[in-house]
């Protein structure tokens, strides 16, 4: 599940525009969105829920830059993206052993009286 935080339809021409809008003050390169899963996720349920789809822009607003920047995925792409994901899902789904990943966040966690590290820091306290 996921939200797009804005869709463009041009009725006229059957073209989408999915835009993002980030806050943070780290501007991601040309290569780097289009590699991006996310926008490109969104694609996937646009194409599966609109009809017509002709082209989908992906469009990031990095805010604190004041700048637009514009990628596109292929169908081949988009459906390696599809069945990397899918592998991705099983591999989650049938792992067994989740090892720890001590760090800061670890005193949030709703996991740490199940967690050995964390047992062992509060032992050592």
């Amino acid at each position: 599940e996921g939200y797009i935080d804005r869709l463009v339809h041009h009725k006229d021409s059957d073209i989408f525009e999915i835009h993002d809008y980030k806050t943070g003050n780290s501007l991601k390169t040309q290569e780097e969105l289009d590699k991006d899963r996310q926008l490109a996720l969104y694609s996937i349920g646009i194409r599966d829920n609109f009809e017509n789809v002709k082209d989908i822009y992906l469009v990031w607003h990095f805010l604190a830059f004041n700048k637009k920047m514009i990628s596109k995925r292929t169908e081949e792409e988009l459906e390696n993206l599809k069945q990397e994901i899918i592998k991705l899902i099983n591999q989650i789904e049938s792992t067994t052993d989740f090892k720890s990943n001590p760090g800061i966040l670890c005193r949030w966690c709703e996991f740490k009286g199940y967690c050995d590290k964390m047992k062992e820091v509060d032992s050592a306290q």
